[in-house]
């Protein structure tokens, strides 16, 4: 799969052309490990384990969809700063597939698959977590990002 790209350079008027080998493109593309992580964080209080992988193409497009029916109702530059710092940390969530914490003092253990809730759901739950576990120097969005 061996594709010429020619243009002119609006500068010199010369033709310009390269060969791009998309056959090797999509070898080095292959060749990424995006399969999914196993991420501990242990506070004393709480022992937590994420899967973290890469969202759905769907869960993403739903995603940005509901952000844009949100943006549209700002109407003032400093609420709009605001979302705009919180979409990313928000869109960091998305990778988190599933989460696990176990109570360290009972030993009760309770299972969330951020597939079996809405994404507005799942951000809920997070926002309960403590905040070292989530934004701290060795948190889980740390480990994310």
């Amino acid at each position: 799969m061996k594709h010429e790209i020619s243009f002119i350079c609006p500068e010199c008027h010369s033709e310009n052309k390269y060969k791009i080998d998309f056959s090797n493109v999509l070898h080095k593309l292959d060749s990424f490990d995006i399969s999914d992580k196993l991420f501990e964080y242990d506070n004393g209080i709480w022992k937590f384990k994420f899967t973290i992988g890469y969202p759905l193409v769907a869960k993403v497009s739903d995603y940005y969809h509901r952000q844009f029916l949100k943006v549209k109702q700002i109407t003032d530059k400093k609420s709009l700063d605001a979302f705009n710092v919180n979409i990313n940390v928000d869109y960091t969530n998305l990778f988190i597939k599933k989460m696990e914490f176990t109570d360290a003092a009972s030993g009760e253990t309770t299972v969330v698959d951020t597939n079996d809730y809405s994404i507005d759901e799942v951000f809920d739950i997070i926002s309960v977590f403590p905040q070292d576990v989530m934004y701290s120097e060795n948190g889980v969005m740390s480990y994310i990002t």
